[in-house]
């Protein structure tokens, strides 16, 4: 959808793959690596698209779900206020 509007508008958008979700969490035991974290604060953006599976969960339990988990590590941090 955004390559269909660069296509048909003077707006452009840069797309970056990072680590994050419950693939990431089997593989490393993090659902998200600093680096993605930092990537998202820079550009005052949350992941974007599917990231999590069902039958992979914390010990407790708890489903890993990295876009909720990157807003609560932002809203923690002074440097996330977001420009309106």
């Amino acid at each position: 959808m955004l390559r269909k509007i660069e296509a048909t508008t003077d707006l452009k958008f840069r797309l970056t793959d990072a680590p994050a979700g419950a693939n990431n969490y089997r593989e490393t035991g993090k659902s998200m690596p600093e680096s993605t974290v930092r990537l998202c604060d820079e550009a005052e953006r949350d992941p974007a698209g599917a990231c999590g599976l069902p039958f992979v969960r914390y010990p407790d339990n708890t489903e890993i779900i990295a876009a909720v988990e990157l807003r609560f590590h932002l809203i923690s941090m002074p440097a996330s206020v977001r420009r309106g």
